[in-house]
């Protein structure tokens, strides 16, 4: 479409959506536009717009009520040198001002702030609907007043939409699929989505937040825990439950077809599904796993896609256009920063398992590897190697592990390397927890440090340096960084209301860890592994496994449309716990799962980190029988086959922003 086509298909008025009652109408104030050195200042009646010139295809839009519009909350882009700034022209004509690039038109609407995309033919990439989609509504968040911002979109048939971190229900693609963008175990938060039409949206709010957000709640009965809805045209339904229990399920059924159905010991507290409904026909919805107070949402057939946020100050996103794919991740990590390389020791096989208990089950299984001649690269040690001085005292019991430091120092001595979990919250008995308490530190009313505080991420690493580098740890597997048990929620940081950050607290735990490294020892390469993801979170040498899953085959299946997203946000780093953390009892002797487990060993060697994983297991290879091992020696042997191929792309990500 070109632009002068645009403009006479648009209104000459349209109400913008937003708090004020009063709509932009004939006999409102006249809107007006300004030049500033990166771009153009609106002044609509409501609100201010801005749009941003970052690069030739990257530009930031952002609308607020408030003038000037307040900063972003939460830090995802990286500052730019700005003394050379992108050039650009603004052009006013029928109603519209366009501001462009070489690559890039941003076209607006003056009578009501709508904004279209264009590409350098003027054809359009993406476009706000004729009513325009931005909406501030009110929020008042701990006594404090703020908004809840809503962006819609035009979307096409023919679209499909990627990305938007980690989710269990087996999705590729969340066209018309709502879905709860929220930190759990198992579930990552990442409000970056790509799209088929050659572009990227960054939603820069740390927030709850609903992608293809939908305000149809069906009531449901809470003896019956079902509900009646009717359809009223044809197509596909998207439905989201939400206020699971996050224990063992998770489930909606649609007169009796399972829509949602998440399974496991632990499970998110929301879950999506589709379903292709007939018209005017009425509908029995039944909750499973719920708990008091959970909700069904229903998302009729639409041509609109966006976000929403629980709360925030603006409407504030970034858009990315390729049209290449592979472009829109380079642009992205351009603008939110470089994923550092690991060591080459990395990209090889982890060992790992819940848990080694003692110094020397540790050596042991290492030598079982090198004795029969398996490739290993990393020894794990997860939690409760602290023992008797409480939980996450960042100290080894010396009853279990005597030398730390010559343990570590025999791994070396063997060409190994050893990773150690660390977590974000402590017992109240530990010497880090009183510290951090003292110095008010700590996320109010709970054990869990405030890492939106720069002193308290300062203490975070002194502790892990002072009582777990200096040994020669190797890497660091950050544990449950959500952080657990959402304890952000209607409470206070450093940095605001808990509600308006509760997605970004990954990002600053892992900040403090590849900070503190770098500061401690620049010349050794940070290796962070952690459940929890934010965008720009690359930048602090981090990957991702996919959290405590189950072992059984729909799990399994679903890890692979679960990676391919969350790779699809930028970050390039990401694994699962291979054979599934919750494991049969019988899994030692089980035809049924050694055959799950050698294909997940086959799958394992092709993600970016290769790495072994179970609940109360001994999952060294050996125990499953001499088949399995052999099968998996083979598979193993393959992978590290493949190491030149893997450091090599590795290296691409680092330098030119692959994916």
């Amino acid at each position: 479409m070109r632009l002068n086509r645009l403009a006479r298909s648009w209104l000459a008025i349209a109400a913008l959506c937003c708090i004020s009652t009063v709509g932009i109408g004939q006999d409102s104030p006249r809107n007006s536009f300004s030049k500033k050195e990166d771009g153009v200042l609106f002044t609509l009646h409501p609100g201010i717009l801005e749009v941003r010139v970052c690069s030739e295809s990257m530009v930031h839009i952002l609308y607020s009520l408030q003038e000037p519009v307040p900063p972003s909350t939460v830090p995802i882009i990286i500052d730019k040198d700005r003394s050379n700034p992108v050039p650009f022209k603004i052009v006013e004509g029928n109603g519209i001002v366009s501001v462009s690039t070489a690559k890039l038109t941003v076209a607006v609407e003056l009578a009501n702030g709508r904004i279209t995309f264009l590409d350098r033919n003027d054809s359009v990439i993406l476009q706000e609907p004729d009513s325009s989609g931005k909406t501030l509504a009110p929020a008042v968040v701990g006594g404090e007043t703020l908004w809840r911002p809503e962006q819609k979109f035009l979307s096409p048939p023919d679209e499909a939409f990627y990305g938007l971190g980690q989710h269990q229900e087996g999705f590729f693609n969340w066209r018309g699929i709502p879905l709860r963008l929220q930190q759990v175990d198992a579930n990552i938060a990442m409000p970056f989505v790509l799209s088929s039409k050659g572009y990227g949206l960054l939603w820069n709010s740390a927030a709850l937040t609903d992608f293809n957000p939908t305000d149809e709640v069906v009531q449901i009965d809470s003896v019956t825990k079902s509900g009646k809805f009717r359809s009223v045209e044809s197509g596909v339904y998207g439905f989201m439950v939400t206020g699971g229990t996050g224990r063992e399920h998770l489930g909606l059924r649609v007169n009796g077809e399972s829509v949602v159905a998440l399974d496991g010991y632990l499970v998110p507290y929301s879950g999506s599904g589709i379903l292709n409904l007939q018209p005017n026909t009425d509908y029995t919805l039944t909750m499973e796993g719920a708990s008091e107070g959970a909700k069904v949402y229903v998302r009729p057939p639409s041509d609109t896609t966006g976000f929403r946020s629980e709360v925030g100050k603006t409407i504030d996103y970034y858009f990315f256009y390729g049209p290449n794919l592979n472009e829109v991740i380079k642009q992205y990590r351009d603008a939110t920063g470089v994923a550092p390389m690991f060591p080459k020791w990395a990209y090889g096989f982890w060992q790992c398992r819940e848990r080694y208990s003692s110094q020397d089950q540790l050596l042991k299984a290492a030598a079982g590897f090198r004795q029969r001649h398996i490739p290993v690269d990393v020894m794990v040690q997860d939690w409760q190697y602290w023992g008797k001085f409480g939980w996450n005292a960042m100290k080894f019991d010396p009853d279990h592990y005597p030398n730390p430091a010559g343990m570590i120092h025999t791994l070396h001595s063997e060409n190994l390397h050893f990773a150690i979990s660390v977590w974000s919250k402590f017992d109240s008995q530990t010497d880090i927890y009183k510290q951090m308490k003292a110095r008010s530190l700590l996320v109010p009313g709970s054990e869990w440090f405030d890492a939106f505080n720069p002193q308290a991420r300062a203490l975070f690493w002194s502790s892990m340096r002072e009582r777990l580098f200096q040994l020669g740890v190797d890497g660091w597997w950050l544990d449950a960084t959500e952080p657990e048990g959402d304890i952000l929620k209607n409470n206070q940081t450093f940095m605001g209301p808990g509600n308006a950050l509760r997605n970004a607290y990954p990002l600053y735990v892992t900040r403090a860890v590849f900070q503190g490294q770098r500061e401690t020892a620049a010349a050794k390469r940070v290796v962070i592994l952690t459940r929890s993801a934010f965008p720009g979170q690359q930048r602090n040498a981090t990957a991702v496994w996919s959290g405590d899953i189950a072992g059984d085959w729909e799990t399994f299946r679903r890890q692979v449309s679960a990676g391919l997203n969350f790779t699809m946000t930028g970050m390039p780093y990401w694994t699962t716990d291979v054979g599934g953390f919750n494991r049969p009892t019988d899994q030692y002797k089980s035809p049924a799962y050694h055959e799950l487990l050698t294909r997940w060993f086959e799958y394992g060697i092709f993600c970016p980190l290769f790495r072994i994983h179970g609940d109360q297991s001994e999952t060294e290879i050996w125990n499953y029988g001499a088949d399995v091992e052999d099968t998996f020696r083979k598979f193993d042997v393959f992978h590290y086959r493949l190491l030149p191929y893997i450091y090599s792309s590795a290296w691409m990500i680092t330098s030119q922003g692959t994916t």
